[in-house]
């Protein structure tokens, strides 16, 4: 991974953290030292490229090693990784991933 990649990874995971943690922008800049205003565009930017479908519009499935038939792991953006046990209820599934492409 890039220099660039990974500033963008850590932008990222510092903006997950804000939502989760419920901070403002000048909170998160106090406790990361990357100014308000830099968070604040990155934020806007990652909802615009969400907004514009940059993300892929694919998820990948990986076997990554052999299991039942119906057991498999779903690859979101971001390399999300869900792993789905055999015997699971389809509407969660698709109810699960759709809230996490939404994030």
């Amino acid at each position: 991974m890039g220099k660039r990649e990974k500033r963008r990874a850590e932008i990222r995971r510092l903006l997950e953290r804000r939502e989760r943690e419920g901070l403002t922008y000048g909170q998160l800049a106090a406790a990361s030292g990357i100014p308000k205003n830099t968070l604040a565009a990155w934020s806007s930017r990652f909802r615009r490229e969400r907004a514009a479908g940059d993300a892929p519009g694919f998820v990948e499935l990986v076997e990554e090693e052999p299991r039942s038939a119906s057991a498999f792991e779903v690859v979101l953006s971001e390399d999300r990784r869900l792993r789905v046990a055999p015997g699971f209820d389809e509407a969660e599934l698709v109810r699960l991933v759709a809230a996490l492409e939404r994030c």
